[in-house]
C-alpha cells in the first residue's frame, strides 16, 4: 500500500515506418513510450488516465517521484511533477515536450518538439570539434499534424509556413536556454562482471 511503482521505458523501436530499424529518429513509434505510475494509497487519485490529453516526457518522471515523497525539487531540475495533474489540481504541466538526439558517429542534432495538434522536427548536421556550432549546413524541417496523421507520413512544413516560424521558435527558445548540468565523471569506473556481461549481451560494449 505504500508502494510507488513505476513502469515505462527509454524509447521505443522504428521498423521501417520512416525508413529505418532501430531508434535513432524522433517519430512517434520511437520516443512514445508507456508510462504507469502506481501510486501510494495515501495518494488521492482523481485522474487515473492522464496520458491522453496530457504532454509529458521521462524528463519529468524524477521531479514527480521526488514530490511524491514530498521532496524539494532541485531548481536545476527541467522537467515538471505531473502530480498537480493526478490529484486533479492542474490540467498540464507544459504546453509542448521537446526530445532531442545528438550522436557523434552520425554527426547530426535533432530536436522535436510537440504538442496536442502538431509535431515539428529540426534536424541539422554539427561540427564534431565543435558542437556549439550548429546549423553549419544541411538543415531539414518536418511537420505533422497530429490530429489527421497520426503516423506522420506527410510533412506540411512547405504549406504551413505560419505554423512552421512557431515552432522553429519553440526549438530556438529551447536550444538556446537549455540547461547543461555539469557532473564530475571519474577517469575510471568499476563495472560490476554481472552489469558487463548484460552490456555485451546487448551489444553496449566488446
Amino acid at each position: 500500500d505504500n508502494s510507488l511503482i513505476i513502469i515505462t521505458s527509454d524509447h521505443g523501436e522504428e521498423f521501417r515506418e520512416h525508413g529505418s530499424i532501430g531508434h535513432g529518429t524522433l517519430y512517434d513509434e520511437v520516443i512514445k513510450i508507456p508510462l504507469i505510475i502506481k501510486m501510494p494509497k495515501k495518494i488521492k487519485v482523481v485522474n487515473r488516465r492522464i496520458g491522453k490529453n496530457l504532454i509529458q516526457g521521462n524528463i519529468d518522471i524524477a521531479p514527480t517521484i521526488l514530490d511524491i515523497l514530498n521532496i524539494d525539487i532541485p531548481d536545476e531540475f527541467q522537467g515538471n511533477s505531473v502530480l498537480p495533474i493526478i490529484k486533479g489540481l492542474k490540467k498540464n504541466i507544459s504546453p509542448y515536450q521537446a526530445s532531442e538526439k545528438l550522436t557523434a558517429w552520425d554527426r547530426f542534432y535533432q530536436i522535436a518538439v510537440r504538442d496536442m495538434s502538431y509535431k515539428y522536427i529540426y534536424t541539422t548536421f554539427f561540427d564534431i570539434k565543435n558542437l556549439k556550432n550548429f546549423r553549419i549546413n544541411n538543415e531539414k524541417f518536418e511537420l505533422y499534424d497530429l490530429v489527421n496523421d497520426k503516423n506522420e507520413k506527410y510533412n506540411l512544413v512547405l504549406s504551413k509556413d505560419k505554423i512552421k516560424l512557431y515552432y522553429q521558435g519553440l526549438v530556438d527558445n529551447f536550444i538556446f536556454t537549455n540547461v547543461l548540468v555539469n557532473v564530475d565523471v571519474p577517469k575510471k569506473i568499476e563495472i560490476e562482471r554481472e552489469v558487463k556481461e548484460r552490456l555485451r549481451s546487448l551489444g553496449y560494449i566488446k
